[in-house]
């Protein structure tokens, strides 16, 4: 879809596929002018204008989610430190992911079940924006 057709919902969906992100608050677009339009509902009227080029798009989450990439939901501000500071959530398959080593474990009885393949551990990590990659 080329921007002259495009609306800035059309957008804004095209920036959540893109980034793997799901769940979010609302919506900054930062038009060429500078202006700066924050959307924070869907019945938004902004979001049926046409979208201009070159607009800047960020998102902003709550303090609770902050992104789910493939499934795996990460934390920003997470209180459970298990298995690492650094780690995801599977709520389908009842599983938590340790984001450095790779290994997976079922949240219930917290036992390994198995370990990510490093191809797709270092795809998944390529995918988790900079801020939530805790050291």
């Amino acid at each position: 879809m080329d921007s002259s057709t495009q609306t800035n919902g059309d957008a804004a969906i095209e920036w959540l596929r893109t980034h793997g992100v799901e769940i979010v608050d609302g919506f900054v677009f930062e038009l060429p002018s500078g202006l700066k339009v924050r959307v924070t509902t869907e019945d938004d009227p902004f979001l049926d204008k046409p979208y201009e080029a070159e607009t800047k798009i960020t998102v902003f989450t709550s303090a609770e989610v902050s992104a789910c990439i493939l499934g795996w939901y990460i934390y920003q501000n997470d209180l459970d430190p298990w298995p690492s500071s650094f780690h995801a959530h599977n709520y389908d398959r009842k599983e938590v992911l340790d984001c450095r080593s790779g290994v997976i474990y079922d949240s219930t009885t917290r036992k390994p079940v198995r370990k990510m393949r490093p191809k797709k551990l270092a795809a998944f990590l390529d995918a988790v924006p900079d801020r939530l990659k805790q050291e």
